[in-house]
């Protein structure tokens, strides 16, 4: 009798059982939402690393670039078109960009295709470097800066190198900020680029305007930075 009793009271009943199975279902159910959430918040944090790394490696080359720019006759020969999406500049690079190409080139930054953002760079060794930009004086030289200027969105067709420095690109804005001096030289260059991480972009790129307008609100980073012009060097090379 005895070890009846004692073998009832160490069993489950069948209801037992089914609570029993019942909570363990719902913390299941808890620890895989909890873990599935996880999962989402690292691979958005991912992206969105993903997305401040590539806007952070082609703002500090553009800002790099603008900051090297060289004056001619007391004018910076940065050709920013009405669409803003677009920046032609002459710089002076740091280092010698190899052989005898110098350190003086002719940049432009562009949209390709309407989303990619690349770099073309006309070197003095360059066959159509002369086309594009001739000293002043020279025979057939531009005699102005205006004349100088309207050359250079011919650049963008030129028969040289292109340089993609980033994909996804919903937009891009060049703006200057004029300065208080006699002369033609902005105070600063205000660059403004907004970016979607590709899974999201893909989307934005066939969709609807209205679908485009929510995937903007919820996953378009915008970044925006003030390129100041303390100190440009001038030459007439």
């Amino acid at each position: 009798m005895f070890n009846k009793r004692y073998s009832r009271k160490g069993s489950f009943t069948l209801v037992e059982l089914l609570v029993a199975m019942t909570v363990f279902s719902i913390l299941l159910l808890l620890m895989l939402q909890f873990f599935s959430g996880a999962q989402k918040m690292w691979t958005s944090t991912e992206k969105r690393n993903e997305l401040y790394a590539d806007a952070r490696i082609a703002m500090d080359l553009m800002t790099s670039l603008i900051q090297s720019s060289v004056a001619i006759h007391d004018n910076i020969p940065f050709v920013i078109p009405s669409s803003k999406d677009e920046l032609y500049l002459v710089t002076k690079n740091p280092i010698n960009l190899g052989g005898d190409a110098g350190t003086l080139a002719l940049v432009v930054f562009y949209l390709k295709n309407n989303n990619e953002l690349y770099i073309k760079r006309l070197v003095n060794t360059d066959a159509n470097f002369e086309f594009f930009f001739r000293p002043f004086g020279s025979t057939g030289a531009a005699t102005d800066f205006a004349t100088l200027a309207n050359q250079f969105p011919n650049l963008k067709s030129a028969g040289v190198d292109e340089d993609k420095v980033l994909s996804n690109v919903i937009s891009l804005t060049f703006n200057k900020i004029p300065s208080s001096s006699s002369d033609n030289r902005p105070l600063a260059i205000e660059i403004k680029l907004s970016l979607m991480d590709a899974f999201n972009f893909d989307l934005w790129k066939n969709g609807s305007t209205a679908f485009k307008q929510t995937l903007e609100e919820r996953h378009l980073y915008t970044f925006s930075r003030i390129v100041y012009l303390d100190k440009i060097d001038s030459t007439v090379f």
